[in-house]
C-alpha cells in the first residue's frame, strides 16, 4: 500500500504542477490576445488632422478672378503712381462696378447698368470734397450733389464741450 500511496501522491503532485503551468499559459495567452486587440484598435484610430494653415497670400500687380467656366468676374489692378482699381464684371464681361484710387489721392466708386453705362458715381477728392451723381436711364444727370455752382461751405465744427469741475 505504501507504493500505491506514493503513486497517488506523485500523480497528485504532477497534476498540481500541470495546473500551475496551465494557469501560467492561460495568463500569457490572455495578455497576448489583449495586446493584439489593443494594436488592432489603435490601428483603426484616425491620424490627427494637421493644424489649420492660414490662407495663403496672393501677391501681384494684377489679380484676376474667374468663374468655373473661365470668364473673368473681377480684377484688382495696381498701377503706377499709387493708383489702384477694383473692377467687378457682369454678364458678357461688361464692367458693373469700379472702385479706384488715382494718383494724388482722389478716390471714387462707379456703378453701371447691365449694358455697362455708368449710372451712379461717388467721388472724394484729396482735399475732402465729395460728389455724388445719379443718372437716369437715358444717361441724363438726375441728381448731383453738391449742385454745380454751389459754393462749398466749410463744415461746421462743434464747440468743444467742457466737463464741470469736480467738487
Amino acid at each position: 500500500m505504501p507504493q500505491d500511496m506514493i503513486d497517488v501522491q506523485t500523480v497528485v503532485a504532477r497534476i498540481e504542477k500541470l495546473e500551475r503551468q496551465n494557469l501560467r499559459l492561460r495568463r500569457i495567452g490572455m495578455v497576448a490576445v489583449l495586446a493584439c486587440g489593443a494594436a488592432l484598435i489603435m490601428g483603426q484610430a484616425k491620424e490627427p488632422a494637421p493644424a489649420r494653415q492660414p490662407p495663403r497670400m496672393v501677391e501681384g500687380e494684377r489679380i484676376v478672378l474667374k468663374d468655373p467656366a473661365g470668364a473673368i468676374k473681377a480684377t484688382l489692378l495696381s498701377m503706377p503712381g499709387d493708383a489702384c482699381e477694383f473692377r467687378l464684371l457682369g454678364e458678357e464681361g461688361r464692367e458693373r462696378a469700379k472702385l479706384r484710387v488715382v494718383p494724388g489721392g482722389d478716390s471714387g466708386l462707379e456703378l453701371a447698368d447691365k449694358n455697362g453705362f455708368v449710372r451712379a458715381s461717388l467721388a472724394v477728392s484729396v482735399d475732402g470734397v465729395g460728389t455724388l451723381e445719379l443718372k437716369d436711364k437715358d444717361g441724363n444727370v438726375a441728381f448731383k450733389a453738391p449742385s454745380p455752382g454751389a459754393a462749398a461751405k466749410p463744415a461746421e465744427t462743434p464747440a468743444p464741450t467742457t466737463a464741470p469741475a469736480p467738487k
